[in-house]
C-alpha cells in the first residue's frame, strides 16, 4: 500500500481548497473547529446531500453505537470497515464527502482512501 502526502489547507482559503481538490483529489481542511465552521466549509464546497442517519442540518454524527450497528450500519461501530463508496446505492451519489473529527482517536483513526 502507497502512502500518499495530503496536502492542508485552510478551510477559508477556497481557490486553494478548489486546487487541491482538482489536482490531489483530497486535502486536509484547518481551521474546522466546530459544527458551524464545519456547515459552512460543507456548503462553500457545494450542496449538502443529506444521508439517512443525517441530523437536520446534513451532519451525520458517526460515533460507535452498539445498539445500532448491525448490517449495514458498520460505520456506527468501532471495527475497521473495508474500503466503500458512500451513497453508490442512489443513483448520483455525492462527488465530494466531508469528513470531520471532533475528537482524536486514541488508538487507530487511519484513513485509507482509494483512487479508482
Amino acid at each position: 500500500m502507497n502512502t500518499i502526502s495530503i496536502p492542508r489547507v485552510k478551510a477559508e482559503d477556497t481557490d486553494t481548497v478548489a486546487a487541491c481538490l482538482a489536482s490531489a483529489g483530497a486535502l486536509l481542511l484547518t481551521g474546522l473547529h466546530d459544527r458551524h465552521t464545519v456547515l459552512s466549509a460543507a456548503r462553500s464546497l457545494g450542496r449538502i446531500v443529506p444521508h439517512r442517519d443525517s441530523d437536520a442540518d446534513g451532519i451525520t454524527v458517526i460515533a460507535d453505537r452498539p445498539m445500532i450497528a448491525g448490517a449495514g450500519l458498520a460505520g456506527f461501530s468501532s471495527a475497521a470497515l473495508a474500503p466503500h463508496t458512500d451513497r453508490s446505492g442512489v443513483a448520483v451519489p455525492p462527488p465530494l464527502l466531508l469528513l470531520a473529527c471532533r475528537t482524536p482517536a486514541v488508538r487507530g483513526g487511519a484513513c485509507v482512501l482509494v483512487d479508482g
